[in-house]
């Protein structure tokens, strides 16, 4: 089986829903709160988008999450791991609106 970078593939995502809605890195950014910096950094795979920006970059695109990774080929147990590693630092409030989130996403 291929190796798949993760942080790649969400990039080039990410980076074909932007040209596709014709916006640039820095006004992709401005519509989530982020500078053009980080908007290249995601893009290139060297860096992860945090949940709040990537729930940001959802609405901007007007597609789900699932759009965002249906893209990318995950092995179940990897993703497991990747998610019970980052809802370790989620605040209260994240949790709830992750706790959301899966539910509407289970019972579609």
């Amino acid at each position: 089986m291929k190796e798949i970078n993760l942080k790649e593939n969400i990039g080039k995502t990410i980076k074909k829903y932007r040209k596709a809605k014709k916006l640039t890195q820095l006004e992709l950014g401005q519509c989530i709160g982020v500078g053009q910096r980080q908007i290249a950094l995601i893009e290139n795979g060297k860096s992860y988008p945090s949940f709040q920006t990537t729930i940001k970059i959802a609405e901007t695109f007007d597609i789900t999450l699932s759009d965002l990774f249906s893209e990318n080929e995950i092995l179940k147990e990897d993703i497991e791991n990747k998610i019970l590693k980052l809802i370790k630092n989620f605040t209260q409030d994240e949790l709830l609106q992750l706790y959301k989130i899966m539910k509407v996403i289970k019972y579609k």
